[in-house]
């Protein structure tokens, strides 16, 4: 599979954000430091830092659009996909609810990048809008991965009304088909499709 943002043509809507690396290092240890995954990814693919210059790129160059808490406990995201015109539901740690005082309907900014494949990820649906170029898609929920608080919250004023409403239709579909069946919604495991 190929990342989106690894193509000639740009995203539209990019999200021109930064990752906060000590979030991530928080729940995926494992990516950093001299025994991490990624140096050892790096090492054998000759690219040292290849986990964090891929969520680096991918913040600032995936296409942002809107995402839902559909529920607190536990803390599920549903984060919509303009290219598949569908949603992915993501699972997160609790710590993060309760950190963030989230609750349901609270809305969020994704930054996808998305995946080229032979067939559409199992979890997903193809939307009346979808491009259906994509066979998957790797959501990045800003909110909880970049320290770029007031940016965040200016972008997701900026996505349009109808976006909030496709992916609250999206995210009651996808419950009443699969439950609150989810993806691993950290960083290297959310392109995993759920186990519908």
């Amino acid at each position: 599979m190929k990342f989106r943002f690894d193509d000639a043509e740009p995203a539209r809507d990019p999200g021109d954000l930064r990752v906060a690396h000590h979030r991530i290092r928080r729940f995926l240890p494992q990516l950093y430091g001299p025994d991490s995954l990624g140096r050892i990814l790096g090492w054998m693919s000759g690219d040292q830092g290849f986990w964090q210059r891929h969520l680096e790129k991918q913040i600032a160059c995936g296409q942002r659009s809107a995402a839902l808490v559909v529920s607190a406990v536990p803390l599920l995201v549903a984060a919509y996909s303009r290219e598949i015109d569908w949603i992915a539901l993501l699972e997160f740690p609790a710590v993060l609810r309760e950190e963030l005082e989230l609750k349901e309907d609270d809305k969020l900014l994704t930054v996808n990048s998305h995946l080229t494949g032979k067939r559409l990820a199992p979890d997903l649906e193809y939307g009346p809008a979808a491009s259906e170029k994509y066979a998957n898609f790797s959501p990045l929920i800003a909110d909880f991965f970049s320290d770029d608080t007031d940016i965040i919250e200016e972008l997701k004023g900026d996505i349009p009304e109808g976006e909030w409403e496709r992916t609250a239709v999206c995210a009651e579909a996808y419950l009443k088909k699969h439950g609150p069946v989810a993806r691993n919604g950290l960083p290297t495991k959310v392109e995993t499709p759920a186990a519908v």
